[in-house]
């Protein structure tokens, strides 16, 4: 049997290449077991600010006048592989991007429309070619 033993887990927001929130999420370390499904969360708000050009402030007033937004979120892994009792040494820091369109929210409530966005595979035992 495979499993993951998730050591760090870093989640970084970025829009237009700028990033805005940044969090290390407080569940890690953990161990997810063979064929199994773990659901994180994370609540991301700007923390610092974004100074934009005026090409990136026009496309924030365009996706502001559509009402979605589209974030870049990174996910920064520290990870170990367990074989059966055999447990591997720490894999070096492993990323995967995600491509979020967050609809606008004005009310404080969660925005109706966001969509589940499957993001990229972490190839941490195989190569990516694979």
């Amino acid at each position: 049997m495979v499993g993951i033993y998730y050591r760090r887990i870093q989640v970084i927001a970025n829009y237009r290449q700028k990033t805005f929130a940044m969090v290390n999420l407080t569940s890690a370390p953990f161990y997810q077991g063979h064929k199994n499904t773990t659901t994180l969360r994370a609540v991301l708000e700007g923390q610092q600010l974004a100074v934009f050009g005026e090409s990136n402030i026009s496309q924030f007033n365009s996706d502001t006048a559509a009402s979605i937004y589209s974030i870049d979120l990174q996910l920064a892994l520290q990870v170990r592989a367990r074989y059966f009792s055999f447990k591997t040494a720490e894999y070096p820091s492993s990323k995967i991007d995600c491509k979020l369109q967050v609809p606008l929210s004005l009310n404080e409530t969660s925005p109706s429309g966001f969509n589940v966005t499957m993001c990229g595979n972490v190839h941490f035992l195989t190569d990516r070619g694979d």
